[in-house]
């Protein structure tokens, strides 16, 4: 990521870091209960992907962790490599737009 990005983002607010922790959750729901059911052609290209190369219980630990750790600018950085990876998985794993990963997975 950019280092001008990553240091703006890593003097974001208490906010900004739990909205990240909720849109990596709802990423995580979707890619474990949701996708298989909601879009079984996305698993017949992604399947082997998504459980083969990716460790989405890791990830979903680490952004566990990253919620019970609470918001630090080290903490915030981890959360921002944590966010980079789910959008690689939703853009080029499950070849979706990039642009509609915020509108899709964003707290409500």
């Amino acid at each position: 990521m950019f280092k001008w990005l990553r240091d703006k983002m890593n003097t974001g607010s208490e906010d900004e870091y739990q909205n990240g922790l909720k849109r990596n959750a709802n990423f995580f729901h979707f890619i474990m209960n949701e996708l298989p059911i909601s879009r079984p052609d996305l698993i017949e290209v992604s399947h082997a992907r998504l459980l083969g190369d990716i460790n989405i219980t890791k990830l979903l630990e680490e952004n566990n962790n990253l919620l019970n750790l609470g918001y630090s600018p080290e903490n915030m950085s981890q959360l921002l490599d944590l966010d980079m990876t789910c959008r690689r998985i939703w853009g080029v794993t499950l070849r979706q737009s990039d642009l509609k990963y915020n509108k899709t997975f964003d707290p409500k």
